[in-house]
C-alpha cells in the first residue's frame, strides 16, 4: 500500500516523451525533464534516511521544541497577567517552529538533489496541480482518502460549534490567541475535508470510466 508521503513524493512527477516532468518543490516551483534514472535518484534523495545519528538529533529537537514552546508559553502567560497556562500559546510557537523546520528541512533537499538536477534541461511543461491531484487520487487507497476526510470533517465541525457557538457540543470560553487558534484549526480541516473527499471521489469517478 501506498503511504500519503510516497505518493506525494511521485505527484512531483509526470510522465513525457523520453522520461518525465519533474516538479522541483518551491515557492516558485521549476520544472526539468529528467530520465528513469535521475527520477529514480531524486525519489531515492527524497525519501528519509535516519540512521541512529538522525534518531537522537530528531528526538533532541523535539525536546528542544517542546521546552522552547513550554518557556514561551508561560511567559507569555505572565505577561498577559493570566491565571494559568494557556496551551493554545504553545501550540502556536509550535507550528512556527515547525515551518522553519520545514524550510530548512528543504534547503537540505535542495542540496542533495541539486548534483542530480546538473544534467537536467528545464522546461516550459508543467505538472499541474490538476495533475499532482490525479496521481495521489490514483496511489492512495479509497479507505485512507475516505477516513482522512472524515477525520478532518468531524473536526471542522467541532471546530465550527466552537467558532459560532452553534450549541451543538459544549463550548469553553476562548481568548484571543485560542480564537486564533480554532480559525486556523476551522479552515484547515475544512480545505483538508474538501481535499480528501475530492480526492476519493476522483478515484471513484476514475474506476467507474467518468472525468469531470
Amino acid at each position: 500500500m501506498t503511504s500519503w508521503a510516497e505518493a506525494g513524493r511521485e505527484a512531483m512527477f509526470k510522465r513525457t516523451e523520453g522520461g518525465f516532468i519533474f516538479r522541483a518543490p518551491g515557492c516558485v516551483p521549476h520544472h526539468y525533464l529528467v530520465s528513469e534514472a535521475q527520477k529514480a535518484d531524486i525519489l531515492k534523495a527524497m525519501r528519509p534516511s535516519m540512521g541512529p545519528k538522525g534518531l537522537l538529533i530528531g528526538v533532541s529537537a523535539a525536546l528542544a521544541i517542546g521546552a522552547g514552546c513550554v518557556a514561551i508559553e508561560a511567559l507569555w502567560t505572565w505577561a498577559n497577567g493570566y491565571e494559568k497556562l494557556d496551551q493554545w500559546i504553545g501550540v502556536v510557537f509550535l507550528w512556527l517552529f515547525l515551518r522553519i523546520w520545514i524550510v530548512a528541512s528543504g534547503r537540505k533537499f535542495y542540496d542533495r538533489i541539486g548534483t542530480i538536477l546538473l544534467g537536467a534541461r528545464p522546461t516550459q511543461l508543467r505538472v499541474t496541480w490538476r495533475d499532482r491531484h490525479e496521481t495521489n487520487a490514483r496511489l492512495l487507497p479509497i479507505s485512507f482518502l475516505l477516513s482522512a476526510a472524515i477525520a478532518c470533517g468531524l473536526i471542522f465541525l467541532w471546530t465550527e460549534n466552537q467558532v459560532f457557538d452553534l450549541g451543538y457540543l459544549p463550548t469553553f470560553p476562548m481568548n484571543a490567541p485560542t480564537r486564533f487558534m480554532a480559525w486556523v484549526s476551522l479552515v484547515g480541516y475544512g480545505i483538508g475535508a474538501t481535499w480528501f473527499f475530492y480526492l476519493a471521489a476522483l478515484k471513484l469517478m476514475r474506476k467507474r470510466g467518468f472525468t469531470f
